[in-house]
């Protein structure tokens, strides 16, 4: 029986550790992107609400109000930041949807209301 229960128990052990993320995982948290195309490096913490960026370049901070459509979909609406990005995000919505995950990050696709490219990054986990 004892043999039978130490089994039980490294397979769980096993199982965890291979266990990947699933969206649902980085709902909130803090985090980390950097974004290759301009050379930026932002900090991203996220609550079921809210979530702010922080541009560790310039210290200047974004703060957006977080609708989760689904488990791996969620919307972006401006609240705050520099004139310039609120006059770009102003009244339209930045939709994220999480395309794969992994251990400590997941891979998203943005696209903002009203324009047909979309973005491709990783967002890696800090807590």
């Amino acid at each position: 029986m004892k043999v039978i229960l130490i089994l039980v128990f490294l397979l769980a052990t096993i199982y965890e550790t291979k266990k990947e993320s699933t969206c649902k995982d980085f709902k909130t948290g803090k985090f980390t992107l950097t974004d290759k195309k301009i050379e930026g490096k932002y900090i991203i913490e996220r609550n079921d609400s809210l979530q702010i960026e922080t541009d560790l370049t310039t210290g200047n901070t974004s703060k957006y109000s977080v609708k989760w459509v689904n488990d791996c979909d969620y919307e972006l609406r401006i609240i705050e930041g520099r004139d310039e990005i609120m006059d770009f995000y102003a009244g339209k919505v930045l939709t994220i949807r999480i395309i794969e995950t992994y251990k400590n990050s997941y891979k998203f696709e943005g696209q903002l209301e009203g324009l047909e490219r979309k973005s491709t990054q990783i967002i890696k986990r800090i807590k």
